[in-house]
């Protein structure tokens, strides 16, 4: 069970950086423009769109930036 649950909660952190990406690049900005604008490093907003690290302080950055609720970022996946 244990190893089923952490399958799926890597599934909804994988969609999540999908999400992300998929938003910035439905804006047409580049991870360097994002990044400047947000103030963190580049390489902080490559982790977080490949699935690698992200913390809840920059997933309020971002839905923010996005203009979108934080709970849109938490939505299910199928």
């Amino acid at each position: 069970k244990q190893k089923a649950e952490a399958n799926k909660n890597e599934k909804r952190i994988e969609a999540l950086s999908i999400y992300l990406r998929e938003l910035r690049n439905a804006y047409g900005l580049t991870q360097f423009e994002v990044s400047k604008e947000i103030k963190v490093h580049r390489n902080t907003l490559i982790r977080i769109e490949n699935n690698h690290c992200f913390s809840l302080y920059h997933l309020y950055i971002l839905a923010d930036f996005y203009d979108i609720p934080i709970s849109q970022l938490f939505r299910e996946i199928e």
